[in-house]
This record gives structure tokens, C-alpha cells and sequence, in this order.
């Protein structure tokens, strides 16, 4: 058999989209996925149980700060909420660093965003996570959302699939968080104050998460389904 006969994708998603493909279908004998994730281990032992009545009324951000993450369009939006506006609680760092914080300095929300820094102590990411009741990413989303799911913070995330990583295959419009209108800090800060003063149904989103992150998405699983199909290799040969 040769080696082209199998095709390893980033997510179960893109598997279904291959096989719904005619032409493509063909293309491999044997078609698996990973679920790109990360080592919850760590955050297993450090995640608190989520109750939104518990937490403040703050968003988490976790993330490079580059372009790609699009930051500037959440700074805008926490703008036009005005005194509503949550905190936001920034984790990376990036080259747009210092041009996000001279934004905030303009928009007068010194007071509303907190500036961590890049962390890599989880027991460190976890004592802010643990703080906050939702997940934001404006710009193209990717493991990050895997990591603040594992925390079991509903994410809110734009509407465009295709214009996020592979791991927006985790997200459940309605289960997991909401989505906004693609670049529109209106429609973002609308979503914001939807979500996060509702702690009825933020609660349902992050008993929603866990069902996702945790079976899968993790690095155990990964190993699980690329030794699997390697079984599937070497019993073919």
C-alpha cells in the first residue's frame, strides 16, 4: 500500500468534509483525524468548577498578539459598552503589543483591560481563568479555544468557520458560546453583554464545553488515534 493511501487531517470536520467530497474520497484508503489539542492534564488538576454567579464579569483573552488575533476589534467593542464594559483580562504577547496598549490609553480603558504578559505557569493562566466567565478571540481563532474550553469558558468567536484554524471544529454555535458579524465591533459588543450577564445559559455553555474538551481535543487522544491508525497501516501492508 502506498503511503499517499492515507490522509491525517487536524480535525473531525475536515474528515466529513473529505468524505462528503466524490472526487476527493477516492483520493485515500484510509482517512483519520487528530482533534489538534493540548495536554489538559495540568489544567484537569487546576480548573475550578465553573459557576458564572461565582466568577467576575470579565472576559479572558489568551493568545498572540499579532494581527491574526484581531484584539483591536474587542477593545473597540468594550469601548462602545461603555461603564457595561467587562474587564478583560489580556495573556500573550506579540509585536502589536505596544499599539494595543497606546489603543486602550485612547479609548479611556485603562481600567477595563488587565495586561498579563505571556505565561506559560499554568497554575498562573489558571488563577485568571478561573476569574473569568467567557472566552474572547475576535480575530481567526486556533488553539487557543481549545485552551480556554478546557477551563470550560464559553467562547465568543466571529461567524466566518472558514476564516478561523482548524480547531473552530470545537465550537458549538448556541452550546458553546456565540458568534458575531465578522469584523463589527457593534455586533460584537452586542454579543458581549448577551452572553455574559446570563448566567443561566452560560452555565449550560460550560457544561457543554466540558463535553467537548476532555474526550477529545486532547494530546492522549491524538496519540490514541494516530497509534490507531498506524495499526491500520501495518495491518494492510
Amino acid at each position: 500500500m502506498a503511503l499517499a493511501d492515507a490522509i491525517l487531517f487536524y480535525t473531525d470536520a475536515e474528515v466529513e468534509a473529505f468524505r462528503s467530497d466524490a472526487v476527493l474520497r477516492e483520493r485515500a484508503r484510509f482517512v483519520a483525524a487528530l482533534n489538534n489539542g493540548i495536554d489538559i492534564g495540568p489544567i484537569r488538576q487546576l480548573c475550578r468548577p465553573y459557576c458564572a454567579a461565582d466568577r467576575d464579569p470579565a472576559l479572558l483573552f489568551i493568545g498572540r498578539l499579532t494581527s491574526k488575533s484581531q484584539l483591536d476589534l474587542g477593545l473597540d467593542a468594550l469601548a462602545l459598552l461603555s461603564d457595561a464594559a467587562p474587564v478583560l483580562h489580556v495573556i500573550g504577547d506579540g509585536e502589536q503589543r505596544a499599539t494595543l496598549q497606546s489603543r486602550v490609553r485612547n479609548l479611556g480603558l485603562e481600567d477595563r483591560v488587565v495586561w498579563h504578559g505571556a505565561l506559560t505557569d499554568e497554575s498562573r493562566i489558571a488563577e485568571i481563568a478561573n476569574r473569568c466567565r467567557a472566552f474572547l478571540y475576535p480575530g481567526a481563532v486556533g488553539l487557543s479555544l481549545i485552551h480556554a474550553m478546557a477551563y470550560r469558558l464559553p467562547a465568543i468567536l466571529h461567524d466566518q468557520p472558514r476564516q478561523h484554524m482548524p480547531e473552530i471544529a470545537a465550537f458549538r454555535e448556541g452550546e458553546t458560546g456565540l458568534k458575531f458579524s465578522k469584523d463589527d465591533s457593534f455586533s460584537l459588543a452586542k454579543t458581549i453583554k448577551i452572553l455574559l450577564y446570563d448566567e443561566g445559559q452560560l452555565n449550560r455553555f460550560a457544561i457543554a464545553t466540558e463535553k467537548v474538551v476532555g474526550p477529545t481535543y486532547t494530546t492522549e487522544d491524538m496519540a490514541r488515534r494516530f497509534e490507531a491508525l498506524i495499526r491500520q497501516l501495518e495491518g494492510t501492508a
